[in-house]
């Protein structure tokens, strides 16, 4: 649990690295605005209780990234799935937050391995089958 797929600069593979002891890289982008920062609005709403960031914060680590368009859309995803998970299963928070870990353990890394990485001990096994299919194929719409 924690580790995240991160691609070091020089290396020719993506390997696991432990995610607290990652660091934020230099800011590559400016501060966003229009359809940006209307789309990292949503996010600090949609996901509050399981991540609950400002929008300064999640602003903050999207300019670090690389291609943010891509990283938003990325969440975006996420954060439907997590609301259709909850509508169809009527999760309460504990389940939505373990739902949280295993769409996180989805996007930072491969589908072989969210399982190990996000160890659900709430959800049934055909919940987190559906929401890893939902990360991975989609069709939650």
């Amino acid at each position: 649990p924690g580790a995240v797929l991160v691609q070091i600069q020089g290396q020719p593979h993506s390997v696991y690295a432990d995610g607290s002891q990652l660091q934020p890289g230099d800011y590559k982008h400016p501060p966003f605005e229009g359809e940006m920062k209307e789309a990292i609005q949503s996010l600090v709403i949609d996901l509050a209780e399981v991540r609950p960031l400002s929008l300064e914060e999640w602003e903050d680590g999207f300019r670090r990234d690389r291609t943010p368009d891509r990283e938003i859309a990325g969440w975006l995803h996420l954060a439907a799935i997590l609301t259709t998970m909850t509508d169809r299963f009527s999760l309460d928070l504990q389940k939505r937050k373990e739902c949280y870990r295993v769409l996180v353990a989805c996007y930072t890394g491969e589908r072989t391995t969210v399982r190990e990485r996000s160890d659900p001990q709430l959800l049934s096994d055909e919940q987190i089958d559906l929401a890893v299919k939902y990360f991975f194929e989609g069709g939650y719409r």
